[in-house]
């Protein structure tokens, strides 16, 4: 999960280590290549990562294509996506 180190600081990193379980870390091991890839799409869109690493880390495991296709869906919501992690609820993400 080292390489999640780019996209947070030591503190929140050394944070979200311990409040992800063990399930969610292994994921974010094993899944690196797709994490990097939704990282990169969502700073794309300007969502604050750190924010969704913490509170919707099941995000990073969608594939890529399935996130940009409901995103475009529900363009008129970003901005309360963006607003608000929990957002994501509404539209079963």
């Amino acid at each position: 999960m080292d390489y999640l180190k780019k996209y947070l600081n030591e503190e929140d990193y050394q944070e979200l280590l311990t409040q992800l379980d063990e399930d969610y870390q292994i994921l974010f091991i094993t899944s690196e290549q797709n994490v990097e890839k939704v990282i990169e799409y969502f700073q794309n869109q300007e969502f604050n990562i750190k924010d969704l690493l913490f509170y919707k880390p099941n995000l990073f495991f969608e594939e890529i294509d399935f996130l940009k296709e409901k995103l475009e869906q529900y363009q008129k919501l970003i901005p309360l996506l963006r607003e608000e992690t929990s957002n994501f609820d509404l539209i079963g993400l």
